[in-house]
């Protein structure tokens, strides 16, 4: 469920465990046959065979030739069956099918909420329950549930759409969950507090003799623009934007509008993006125009992709705390196991300014 194989692994080795644990098996027991996995797991034929092969590695498991593989010695405690320290078993509810996650515009969210979330559980000993669904495929929650099948202990949904169509259904099974990055302040839900990193970005470019600003920014009606935050940003620190711009998926229309002869006519000094790809474009449109990256124009992304730090001047960027959230997430839920309820109140994981020298003076 990680970016990394090793992640991915680790994961999927709880949840075998937790099986095991709950099936009762003892030493020398026959564990379920490699079909059984791939299913009750939905991953690969070859994703269960690392994972077991990873099992016998630590000798909690031996494969005998023609017989299958059996449980060689007893579970640790965290595995055990009975008493307080049997294991929990999160779901994690993933609003996109997964062939096409790396398709989507944004993978760095989903991969980074989900390596979030790996950490997390790895921390306290929960597994984990991966479901890759598209909720727009199903017409009711009972279509929906059918797809998913049982909930466990409890759940994390990356995506409001999910909660939405399945919280009054989790509230009456009383199984506590938790909703990242919704799109308002609502119960149950962990969202990021961004205006506080775009004020450091804006007093950052402020200091450096900025004083005419424009935003690149996503359609100004979708949660995802940033244009409120920024906004807020920009009269707090008496440094109000000079340009908006607006643009789907592509910003090449809007930058041949700044690069056209906004540049000159608005006097823009400094560039906000709202993601760093965008960003990256910009600066290559830029150095094309002869328009120099920081002297000319301050420019500043967000995100903090890997390859920020990498491009030439280095990016200065928003760091978006896609982690910070999916562990927040799980703390939350580990919080309601503890404590047995099923709500909380709304709470943020703060992003933060990257300083780079694509911002400098």
């Amino acid at each position: 469920m990680s970016v990394t194989l090793t992640s991915k692994h680790e994961q999927l080795r709880d949840l075998i465990l937790a099986e095991i644990a709950r099936l009762e098996l003892g030493p020398g027991d026959r564990i379920p046959s490699r079909p059984f996995w791939r299913e009750h797991l939905e991953v690969s034929n070859d994703t269960v065979d690392r994972a077991l092969r990873g099992l016998i590695a630590e000798g909690i498991l031996i494969a005998r030739t023609g017989s299958g593989t059996f449980l060689k010695r007893a579970l640790p405690p965290a595995q055990a069956t009975g008493g307080a320290a049997q294991t929990r078993v999160l779901d994690v509810l993933v609003p996109r099918e997964r062939e096409t996650l790396q398709e989507s515009h944004s993978p760095h969210v989903w991969w980074g909420r989900l390596e979030g979330i790996a950490q997390a559980c790895r921390e306290r000993g929960i597994a984990t329950a991966l479901h890759f669904i598209n909720p727009y495929r199903f017409t009711t929650p009972e279509e929906l549930l059918a797809a998913i099948g049982p909930f466990h202990d409890g759940a994390v949904f990356l995506h409001e759409d999910l909660a939405l169509r399945l919280e009054a259904e989790m509230l009456r099974r009383k199984v506590p969950y938790a909703v990242v990055s919704p799109y308002r302040a609502r119960a149950n839900g962990i969202g990021m507090d961004v205006t506080p990193a775009y004020r450091a970005a804006l007093r950052h470019l402020r200091a450096q003799g900025r004083t005419r600003v424009a935003f690149l920014s996503a359609d100004p009606s979708a949660p995802s623009s940033h244009l409120a935050f920024v906004e807020a940003a920009a009269a707090a620190e008496g440094l109000p934007l000079a340009r908006v711009y607006w643009c789907g998926q592509n910003p090449a229309a809007a930058l041949d509008r700044l690069l056209g002869g906004d540049l000159k006519a608005f006097g823009i000094d400094a560039l906000l993006c709202r993601t760093d790809r965008w960003a990256f474009e910009a600066l290559r449109r830029l150095r094309e125009a002869g328009v120099r990256v920081p002297e000319d124009v301050a420019l500043v992304g967000c995100d903090d992709l890997p390859e920020a730090a990498q491009t030439v001047p280095a990016l200065a960027t928003i760091r978006m705390p896609f982690e910070a959230g999916g562990a927040a997430a799980v703390a939350a839920v580990a919080r309601l196991w503890a404590e047995k309820k099923l709500a909380f109140e709304y709470r943020n994981v703060a992003a933060e300014f990257m300083p780079r020298a694509s911002a400098l003076g």
